[in-house]
């Protein structure tokens, strides 16, 4: 009878430890030092993630600054030190973008918005927010139909300058734009310029005579120039003053500005 007893308690003792055990077993990151996800391009992906962390969901961002944004969180009983030194750890790899809002881990394609840790009793909890892209990819990148988009948007004010070194001094002479000569560059470019890839910002040369055409819209500033002899420049400003290029070989590129300065 003693024997039956124990061998009952032992199978209940058993059962009740094996749960929690198995259900460990079974979730998606507490066996593992990483949280696997999947960027925009299908590629699985892992996230450096403290081990004994017990993932319970994921849910994607409906609303805010961050919509579209994928936010996990998990349990976990470790030091949260331990568990922001795997955060900080990772950060160290990666890229820093838009004023550091963004950081991207430029081999996984992929952009964390936030991760962090909050104490609590008994379990710490991990919180991640990622957009399963590279930010850092296109952060001074215009769009591909940004001329489109742009022609059809009222200027409110240009002016065109040109910049001629003398010594130390860099004599300008403004003109007021007008729109036909924006719209003269759009069109030369639309029918001979041929962008090329270019994911860096931009600016123009000063030690040179060069002209410079500035275009003000509702809420960006347009601004075109020539770099490196012979690469015509386009940079959007928006309100935050965060620059978008997209860059055009194009043949005498500087002589096209030089007559657009003249003719207008």
């Amino acid at each position: 009878m003693k024997r039956k007893f124990l061998i009952s308690i032992l199978l209940v003792l058993l059962l009740v430890i094996s749960r929690p055990l198995i259900a460990c077993a079974a979730n998606k990151t507490f066996f593992k030092d990483y949280y696997e996800v999947r960027n925009a391009e299908g590629k699985n992906v892992k996230i450096p993630l403290s081990a004994f962390s017990y993932y319970l969901g994921e849910s994607q961002e409906e609303t805010g600054i961050h919509a579209g944004a994928f936010r996990a969180t998990f349990y976990t009983l470790k030091r949260t030190a331990d568990v922001q030194k795997t955060i900080d750890d990772y950060f160290d790899k990666l890229q820093s973008c838009y004023d550091e809002s963004y950081f991207a881990d430029m081999e996984s394609d992929i952009t964390l918005i936030c991760y962090g840790v909050s104490s609590g009793k008994p379990f710490q909890k991990i919180y991640l927010i990622y957009e399963p892209l590279n930010r850092a990819a296109d952060e001074f990148v215009l769009e591909e139909n940004w001329l489109g988009s742009i022609r059809n948007e009222e200027i409110l004010e240009a002016e065109i300058t040109k910049y001629t070194p003398k010594g130390d001094v860099i004599e300008t002479i403004n003109k007021k734009g007008e729109t036909n000569a924006i719209l003269e560059i759009f069109d030369a470019v639309s029918q001979d310029g041929l962008r090329i890839e270019n994911n860096k910002n931009l600016s123009s040369d000063v030690k040179k005579e060069y002209c410079k055409i500035e275009a003000y819209y509702q809420t960006d500033v347009l601004s075109i120039f020539v770099f490196d002899d012979k690469y015509l420049v386009f940079t959007v400003t928006d309100m935050n003053d965060h620059p978008k290029n997209a860059v055009y070989d194009i043949a005498n590129a500087e002589q096209l500005l030089i007559d657009i300065f003249e003719k207008y």
